[in-house]
This record gives structure tokens, C-alpha cells and sequence, in this order.
């Protein structure tokens, strides 16, 4: 049995159909993205992403802090691990407020670079510039 492939100028190093994923003789085909992997008649055939990666991470809280009125504190954070971390490589990431943190906390907070790889937590800076406290809590 043949099957017609047609292949078109694209940038990207490939384009599976739905035809291929679905239909295929060997059955479906498992697409990992978590482990870069699609698993294809059984075989893992290694997949890497073209353009933005997309490595958001949870920062949380590492105890339960209370930030004092009109202060900067510097506390306690965890980033959160992925299974496809590499613990031997520098892994580098900016660590920003996101719109939820700033609605949620009268806080501003400073980005920070941090390597996760480094430590099992990081610090990060917050300024508070209101006359009462402000609590933060681990979860």
C-alpha cells in the first residue's frame, strides 16, 4: 500500500496531517509535547518547537509572609519544576508580576533573573507603599 505525501515550501522542519496523526495504519500518534516526543507506529521521533517557547512557571510563595506598611521586604519564593528540566544546564528565567499578582496585591514587585537550577527557592523584591499590612500566603 502507498500513500501520497505532498510536500509544500514551509519554514517550519516539518508539518504532520491530520491524516498522518489519525489514520495511520500503525494507529494514533501520541504528540508528548512535555518530553519534545511523537510517538509515531510506536517509535519516539524527537519534536522540537520552532519560534517561542513558551515556559511559564508558578511562582509561590515559600511561607507565609506579612509585609509591613510603607516597606520593602524580600522574600521566599518557589518556581515551580518541570519534569523535562534539565538540572545540569543553566536554566535561566525572568520572573515578572503577572496581571493577577498586580490586581490581587497593592505590591510592586521587581523582575529578577533567576537560574532554577541554582536553589530550591529564589528571592524576590516587593515594595509596599500603603499604611497597612499586606498579607501573602503560601498557596
Amino acid at each position: 500500500m502507498y500513500k501520497e505525501l505532498i510536500v509544500a515550501e514551509i519554514e517550519d522542519d516539518v508539518l504532520l496531517g491530520i491524516n498522518i496523526l489519525l489514520n495511520d495504519d500503525g494507529g494514533l500518534a501520541d504528540i508528548l509535547l512535555s518530553k519534545g516526543v511523537i510517538v509515531l507506529k510506536g517509535k519516539k521521533k524527537p519534536c522540537i518547537q520552532i519560534g517561542m517557547k513558551n515556559d511559564v512557571r508558578k511562582v509561590t510563595a515559600a511561607d507565609h509572609f506579612i509585609i509591613q506598611p510603607l516597606s520593602e521586604a524580600v522574600i521566599d519564593v518557589f518556581i515551580e519544576r518541570k519534569e523535562s528540566d534539565d538540572v545540569s544546564q543553566i536554566t535561566d528565567f525572568i520572573v515578572e508580576p503577572t496581571q493577577h499578582f498586580c490586581e490581587t496585591y497593592p505590591l510592586k514587585m521587581a523582575s529578577l533573573l533567576v537560574d532554577i537550577n541554582r536553589n530550591p527557592t529564589s528571592k524576590i523584591r516587593l515594595l509596599h507603599p500603603f499604611p497597612y499590612n499586606v498579607d501573602i500566603n503560601q498557596d
